[in-house]
């Protein structure tokens, strides 16, 4: 079975007889935390939860060094971590074990953890549209978006956030229309059209002025 490939962050460093102690201390850290990484990410995996829908907590009983908890936070894709096991065990909460330490991941998706999760997975396809575009990261578009009522309603929600992180010039709500370039109109740069979570079918299409 293949493995899952952790980011570059997480990759173990190579053995070395010089190490000192403190670099051996920093090399069993890392390797603690790819373990806690691995186990976190099959106990998604097992719960048909996606790495971008952010969850609430990971409860884990063995202290870790403050400055390892964000890595970890990052790459499993929760909100805080904490350091002890949970009082009490609830139906949306899935264990693990790394060796001796015990996991449990808290995989209830709350409202608010699937729409950020939905924006999450909303900027992905319109970075994937830039890519689509050879637009370089620099470059600013408009994004034309035409889809349902409720689709709109939840990204007007988060459009500053949207349009930072894509680095859009702006987002228009609606289907664009060709015009010619010769009259000051705006130039087709990609387009995908594709059926967007809970939201039915949706219509992105990048352009320039």
């Amino acid at each position: 079975m293949k493995k899952t490939k952790l980011s570059v962050h997480l990759e173990i460093l190579k053995k070395d007889a010089a190490l000192t102690q403190s670099e051996k201390k920093a090399l069993t850290n890392m390797q603690e935390v790819r373990g806690i990484v691995s186990e976190a990410l099959r106990i998604r995996k097992d719960a048909g939860v996606k790495v971008r829908t952010p969850l609430g907590a990971l409860y884990i009983n063995k202290n870790i060094e403050k400055s390892l908890l964000s890595l970890i936070c990052d790459e499993v894709n929760v909100k805080q971590i904490i350091l002890k096991s949970p009082q009490k065990i609830t139906e949306h909460m899935q264990k693990g074990t790394v060796g001796k330490i015990a996991l449990v991941l808290d995989c209830e998706i709350t409202p608010d953890l699937k729409e950020e999760g939905l924006i999450n997975d909303f900027l992905r396809m319109v970075q994937k549209l830039r890519q689509d575009a050879n637009l370089m990261p620099s470059q600013k578009v408009v994004l034309y978006i035409a889809g349902q009522k409720p689709l709109e309603q939840t990204l007007s929600a988060h459009e500053k956030q949207i349009v930072k992180d894509a680095n859009l010039a702006k987002i228009v709500f609606g289907e664009f229309k060709v015009r010619s370039e010769k009259v000051g109109g705006e130039t087709l740069l990609a387009e995908n059209d594709t059926t967007f979570e809970d939201f039915g079918n949706v219509r992105l299409t990048l352009v320039k002025k």
